[in-house]
C-alpha cells in the first residue's frame, strides 16, 4: 500500500477557498448574476477553528480527507478516530465537529475521518468488493497517522452506519482499540448480524453502546447486550443518549458530555485499575545478593 499525505492550516485552507470563491464570483456587479451559493462542506470548512489540521490522505488511487484537533496539552490523555456515517455525505463535518473540537479540549488528540457511500446495489458482489476494500483501507491509513503521534490509548467512535465498518476493521485486531457506537446501525442494510458478529470478537477492549431512548430502537439494544453477554463482553456498556436527540448539530454539549463522562469511566479509570489488578498479581522479583544480578 502506497500512502501519502500533506495537511494545511485550515485558516490558510480557508483564506484559499475564499480566493476560489471570489474568482467564481468575479463578475457579480454583471445584470443577471447573483451570489453564489455556498455548499454545507464549503461553509463548515471557513467557519472550523484556526488550530484544526485537514490532511489530505491518498491510499492507491483513493484520495481523501482528514481533520485533527490536536490536544490542548503536550501529552494526550489518547487518541480518538471518530468515523463518520457513510451516509453523512458533505455533513460529515457538522456530525463530528462537535466531538472533535471537544475532547481535544480536554486533552485528546481527536481524528475525524469521511467514509465513502455505497454507490452500487449490494448484489453487484464486485463493486461490493471494492467499496469494502476501500473503507478498510481508509480505516487503515487514519490509523497510520494516528501512530504517528505515538499515543498509547485508542478509543473508536462510530457514529450510525460506520459501527458495522468499525468492528469489522477491529475484528481483526481485537486488542487495538476500545469503541464507541452512537446511534449503530449496520453497514448492510437491515442486516444486523456482521455488526454483532464483528462486536463479539471485541472481548478485552470496553464497548460503549450509546443509542436514543427511542421505542422502535428497543429491540436493537436488546439484540446487541444479550450478544455481549453470550460472547462475554465483560467491558460491554450501554446507555441511552441523555439528551434529546434530533439529528447532528455543530454544537452538542449534553452529548459531548456523556461520551467523555463514559470515557473516563469505562475506558481510562477501568484500564487504569485492570492495570493495578495485573501489577499486584506478577510473582516478586527474586531478592539477590548484591554482585549477583
Amino acid at each position: 500500500m502506497i500512502q501519502t499525505s500533506f495537511s494545511l492550516r485550515l485558516g490558510l485552507y480557508s483564506l484559499l477557498l475564499v480566493f476560489s470563491f471570489g474568482s467564481i464570483a468575479q463578475g457579480l456587479d454583471e445584470p443577471g448574476l447573483g451570489v453564489p451559493s455556498l455548499t454545507p462542506e464549503e461553509r463548515l470548512l471557513i467557519e472550523l477553528p484556526a488550530d484544526s489540521e485537514l490532511r489530505i490522505l491518498d491510499v492507491s488511487e483513493d484520495r481523501f480527507r482528514v481533520l485533527i484537533q490536536h490536544a490542548n496539552q503536550s501529552t494526550p490523555e489518547g487518541a480518538l478516530m471518530l468515523l463518520a456515517d457513510p451516509e453523512a455525505g458533505p455533513s460529515w463535518l457538522e456530525q463530528t465537529h462537535s466531538l472533535r473540537t471537544y475532547m481535544a479540549e480536554f486533552g485528546w488528540f481527536t481524528l475525524a475521518l469521511d467514509l465513502p457511500a455505497r454507490q452500487h446495489l449490494i448484489v453487484d458482489t464486485d463493486a461490493e468488493s471494492r467499496y469494502v476494500n476501500q473503507i478498510t483501507e481508509r480505516i487503515r491509513a487514519a490509523k497510520i497517522e494516528i501512530d504517528r503521534e505515538n499515543i498509547e490509548t485508542l478509543v473508536v467512535i462510530a457514529l450510525g452506519r460506520s459501527a458495522g465498518w468499525a468492528t469489522d476493521f477491529l475484528r481483526q485486531q481485537p486488542d487495538m482499540a476500545h469503541l464507541i457506537m452512537i446511534d449503530p446501525q449496520p453497514h448492510h442494510p437491515n442486516q444486523w448480524s456482521a455488526l454483532i458478529e464483528g462486536m463479539s470478537a471485541l472481548t478485552e477492549k470496553a464497548v460503549i453502546d450509546i443509542y436514543p431512548a427511542r421505542l422502535q430502537r428497543l429491540p436493537d439494544i436488546r439484540i446487541r447486550a444479550n450478544q455481549a453477554k453470550r460472547s462475554d463482553l465483560v467491558r460491554y456498556h450501554s446507555q441511552p443518549m441523555k439528551g434529546e436527540y434530533a439529528g447532528w448539530k455543530l454544537d452538542m454539549p449534553w452529548l459531548n458530555r456523556q461520551v467523555r463522562g463514559a470515557i473516563k469511566t469505562f475506558i481510562t479509570q477501568a484500564d487504569a485499575s485492570i492495570e493495578a489488578k495485573r501489577a499486584m498479581q506478577e510473582p516478586p522479583r527474586e531478592q539477590l545478593p548484591p554482585g549477583r544480578r
